[in-house]
């Protein structure tokens, strides 16, 4: 699947199994920040496994338990391809009705939204292994001085801000409980026909199946989102810790030598985040941006005189939260390459004011460093870079969309 570097990079399943092997004895031996790097991603693992049942949610479970997740596992799969595949069937057969533009974003929305799941699970052991090196990576370079403990509040909150939009919309179920014809209806939609005289049984068949789409098809969206970002940061703090151990070397020959060891280790990072995100970025950004389209072409198209507003409530909370998730995601991917940007400036300048008499290992630092930022750059499966070119792209062609769509008749 990957070329060239990637390829050449991957873990074996051996190694996977090394990096994956953190039990709690071990975690007790350890520093109180190492012990706490440990907790961020166990507590990534049972979030995802609280929601999606992606990552396994202990090391230490029995095998019934395993069984158990199993079957769950493989049984959330089915429902979401026999979702995914109703709702193909239900927007092909408004073809002719529908705006081209919203049956194209809706098709590959949903397909994005299985296209996560399945990814996650196919790379979970990849996706875990990534992290820890990159807490380890950031546990060598990190000063005494820095604290990073406001990072676990804003990963906390990204989790709890990913139920904002399943919440908006699981409100207007929960008032079709009140409302026995039309829930009914939804009912005989959602199960192929079948609908029960109770409207109680009714309205627990529709919760409950509402629950796992809305789960599936914006919390765990959502969930990754907030996993890429946590990376991002992590990626960016390495950096960071890395420019200031830069600026305390007062001899060109340690700054040397620093430089050519720990660039290494962060261009290897940096493969490694690719190898194991890049593909779950073009995926995620693909729903993003369809959902995006999606959302803005039915709030442009519908006609406020034949339509209950408040029904649009839950899709304009949707629209907002999803450009907010957008533009956070991509400004954090941004921050990685104007951190190299600016480690190399800063290099060139020590370079400049250290004293040394082999210039030609001056000439090969700043030969070196001129390389670094084009190699420290997250993409979405090679095929774009998320730069601040590709922001304002992407913003030009939302914004030239939404102005098309509001020159059609409604």
């Amino acid at each position: 699947m990957f070329s060239g570097c990637r390829t050449q990079n991957r873990i074996s399943p051996e190694n996977l199994e090394k990096h994956l092997d953190f039990t709690i004895a071990f975690e007790q031996n350890q520093p109180q920040d190492r012990k706490d790097n440990y907790i961020d991603i166990n507590f990534i693992r049972r979030a995802f496994y609280a929601v999606a049942y992606v990552f396994s949610s202990s090391k230490e479970l029995s095998k019934f338990q395993l069984l158990i997740g199993k079957f769950v596992e493989h049984a959330t799969n089915l429902f979401l391809t026999i979702y995914t595949i109703n709702e193909l069937v239900d927007v092909l057969s408004l073809f002719y009705h529908i705006p081209i533009g919203y049956v194209f974003s809706s098709l590959v929305t949903n397909f994005c939204v299985i296209g996560v799941r399945f990814l996650l699970l196919f790379k979970r052991r990849t996706i875990l292994s990534t992290l820890q090196h990159l807490q380890r990576i950031h546990l060598k370079l990190q000063t005494p001085q820095r604290n990073d403990q406001s990072k676990k509040l804003r990963l906390l909150t990204g989790f709890c801000s990913c139920f904002i939009i399943p919440s908006s919309f699981f409100l207007q179920t929960v008032q079709l409980c009140f409302k026995e014809r039309l829930l009914k209806s939804y009912v005989e939609d959602d199960f192929f026909g079948w609908s029960s005289q109770e409207k109680w049984i009714n309205c627990a068949m529709l919760s409950s199946h509402d629950l796992i789409v809305l789960n599936q098809k914006y919390t765990l969206p959502g969930f990754s989102i907030v996993l890429c970002c946590y990376v991002f940061g992590l990626l960016r703090r390495i950096l960071d810790s890395f420019a200031m151990n830069i600026e305390k070397k007062d001899d060109f020959q340690e700054l040397l030598n620093f430089y050519l060891k720990k660039s290494k280790q962060i261009q290897h990072s940096i493969r490694l985040v690719e190898n194991s995100f890049s593909l779950l970025l073009l995926i995620i950004y693909g729903y993003m941006l369809c959902s995006i389209f999606n959302v803005s072409t039915l709030i442009l198209r519908v006609n406020p005189k034949n339509t209950d507003m408040r029904l649009m409530i839950p899709h304009y909370i949707a629209m907002l939260v999803v450009l907010v998730a957008f533009y956070i995601t991509s400004l954090r991917a941004t921050a990685i390459h104007e951190t190299a940007v600016k480690i190399r400036d800063s290099i060139c300048k020590m370079t400049a004011l250290l004293e040394s008499s082999d210039y030609a290992q001056k000439c090969l630092l700043l030969s070196a460093v001129q390389d670094f930022p084009p190699k420290i750059v997250v993409t979405g499966w090679g095929l774009f870079k998320l730069n601040r070119s590709f922001i304002r792209r992407t913003a030009g062609g939302i914004i030239t969309y939404a102005i098309l769509l509001s020159q059609i008749d409604k």
